[in-house]
């Protein structure tokens, strides 16, 4: 039979020595590991945070640009007119084109059947033709047309309808004279 042999205080001073230098590599490690952590955790929040901004710009270059010029070219009040076409519609970019969406996120189409694209032209012909009762705010402030109404080439006589003799007259009015009075009364 075996003899077991009892361990010598310098046998197991020996191993508890090598197994306090084994636990201060592993809590080395661990610490070193949670530094490098901290450092990818920051660093995936720079990430985060720089594609949330670049995302922002890519949104407002194709989506918030067109959007602004349609309003200043749709409208003459064109912070009222984006506000309103907020309320109304959506519009995204899909397959490297600018689609209108309802608030539904279906792309919108015209009595015809034919989409309603991101356009002047196109936008108030829907507008204009549409039964819903959401749009007519946006419809009220949407140019019909882009005529400037200034009256240009006008030879100055009366472009109605109506002729001179069948316009109603105004009840004449005595000339005012403007000036010094004259005393002689």
């Amino acid at each position: 039979m075996s003899q077991q042999t009892e361990p010598t205080i310098e046998s197991l001073q020996a191993e508890l020595t090598k197994l306090r230098e084994t636990n201060a590599d592993l809590l080395r490690a661990k610490h070193e590991r949670g530094e490098k952590i901290k450092a990818l955790v920051a660093e995936l929040d720079t990430s985060k945070a720089s594609l949330t901004t670049a995302q922002a710009t890519i949104h407002e270059m194709t989506v918030g640009l067109p959007l602004k010029e349609l309003a200043s070219e749709s409208s003459a009040t064109p912070g009222l007119w984006l506000s309103a076409f907020n309320a109304a519609f959506k519009a995204e970019m899909k397959d490297g084109r600018l689609v209108l969406l309802n608030q539904a996120g279906e792309p919108v189409q015209a009595k015809d059947g034919k989409e309603v694209t991101p356009e002047w032209s196109s936008l108030s012909k829907h507008l204009a033709t549409s039964d819903d009762a959401s749009l007519k705010e946006l419809a009220s402030i949407t140019r019909i047309s882009k005529a400037s109404g200034g009256g240009a080439g006008s030879t100055g006589h009366s472009t109605s309808h109506q002729s001179a003799a069948d316009a109603p007259q105004a009840p004449a009015k005595p000339a005012m004279s403007f000036g010094l009075r004259s005393t002689n009364r």
